[in-house]
């Protein structure tokens, strides 16, 4: 680890927004003995963008279109009828951690008139200029039974692994989507892939993390 490699070293500025790979790959210690610090608002935008792509594609159904225009099958009548999807105007986004991705992500969100559901984990806070609702922490099911997509963006720490869970991903509408741009390992995925399966969530999209 760095502490072996570097014994000298006093501070290590990593250019991402969560240092749980590192520990997991060996490079830090299990208690540093140096400072660490991240750039937990570095990506927002781009994250944010791919937020709004994924729930442009689930909206419009995208990826359908594209393998039919790669099999040169032009649709008409019903089959077109049915991937013509949704509209995002109006419809309920839903974000578990309103920090800089979050927030951003909300903003976008308003550009399409989407009522925007939020949960920050300070219970201090009980409104938010960026969200119509600001739900508390322990209302994770309340926020996603009003969603239409959710999005999770929340670091990993010991509080959050499998975070999300069948408590909360059985309070999600039947045709919901989620869009989980934090680890992996925040989204029990034993229970997810059942409710995948069963259209207990309409579909799902996985993040950068």
């Amino acid at each position: 680890d760095l502490a072996t490699i570097a014994p000298r070293l006093r501070w290590l500025q990593y250019p991402g927004a969560g240092v749980d790979n590192l520990f997991k790959e060996g490079v830090l210690p299990a208690k540093p003995t140096f400072i660490v610090t991240t750039v937990s608002s570095a990506n927002a935008q781009a994250i944010a963008e791919y937020v709004l792509g994924a729930m442009l594609i689930f909206a419009r159904k995208w990826d359908e279109m594209f393998r039919l225009q790669e099999r040169k099958e032009w649709v008409m009548g019903r089959a077109w009828g049915a991937l013509r999807g949704f509209e995002l105007y109006e419809k309920t986004l839903g974000i578990i951690g309103l920090g800089a991705i979050g927030r951003r992500v909300s903003q976008l969100g308003r550009a399409f008139q989407m009522r925007i559901v939020a949960i920050r984990h300070d219970p201090k806070y009980t409104s938010d200029p960026d969200c119509d609702i600001l739900f508390r922490p322990d209302q994770i099911p309340e926020l996603m039974s009003e969603s239409d997509i959710v999005v999770v963006s929340v670091p990993l720490t010991e509080e959050t692994n499998n975070f999300i869970g069948e408590r909360e991903l059985h309070a999600m509408r039947s045709n919901a989507f989620l869009i989980n741009v934090a680890r992996g390992e925040v989204i029990h995925e034993p229970t997810l892939i059942p409710c995948l399966a069963r259209t207990v969530v309409r579909g799902c999209m996985p993040g950068c993390g």
